[in-house]
């Protein structure tokens, strides 16, 4: 089965989220080093949910419980397990070890979205898994182990909030967003009280470079 060549525009729109997301992930290094890592994702999200809140647009069409299910995978526990590896390690490996979402994601859409997996897929997840490898093998002070592995399982959480958002969502777009910073704010909310301390603390001392 012969694909169909993707638009330009398309393309360039695949690549700038992980664009984005890379440079965001860099900045949050000084920032989750400051404050409780749930707790800074909390405040992020409560911005984001406030400024849905106050912006006009459609109803959210996807089911409550499919809201919670895909923004506790696609925010809450993903972003425990990512900020948490990333307060152990650096930005940089971080980044890169990070790719697996997009092998995770083809191979989880195969198997649970029942998407095509095709040759070029394949060779592309193959090479996708080896980069990550080498970055984890190859340097003479290799990342360490435990932030290594919860970067993976946060790339693996985020990879299967994805394909349940496809598979499972009636929105898309901005209406995405917004189910999963409405979805999270509570989960996040919850999770920060139960399992860490010093938010005031935190929002005490922050300087510039944390805000």
């Amino acid at each position: 089965r012969h694909a169909t060549p993707l638009p330009f525009v398309v393309i360039l729109l695949a690549l700038l989220p992980p664009l984005f997301f890379g440079t965001g992930f860099t900045i949050a290094k000084p920032a989750v080093a400051h404050f409780p890592p749930l707790f800074m994702m909390l405040m992020v999200y409560g911005g984001i949910a406030i400024a849905m809140l106050l912006t006009p647009g459609h109803r959210l069409k996807t089911p409550w419980p499919s809201i919670v299910l895909i923004s506790a995978f696609c925010v809450t526990i993903q972003g425990a397990l990512l900020f948490v590896g990333l307060k152990g390690m650096a930005a940089t490996s971080a980044n890169l070890i990070l790719q697996t979402q997009v092998p995770f994601a083809v191979i989880l859409g195969w198997l649970i979205g029942g998407e095509h997996l095709d040759l070029r897929k394949s060779i592309g997840t193959a090479i996708a898994l080896a980069g990550v490898a080498i970055v984890i093998g190859l340097p003479e002070v290799p990342p360490p182990l435990v932030p290594t592995l919860l970067v993976i399982a946060g790339a693996f959480t985020w990879a299967l909030g994805q394909v349940l958002a496809r598979r499972l969502g009636r929105d898309s777009g901005f209406g995405l967003l917004k189910l999963n910073a409405y979805g999270s704010v509570p989960q996040l909310a919850l999770a920060t009280l139960l399992f860490e301390s010093g938010q005031i603390a935190s929002l005490q001392s922050a300087t510039w470079l944390e805000w």
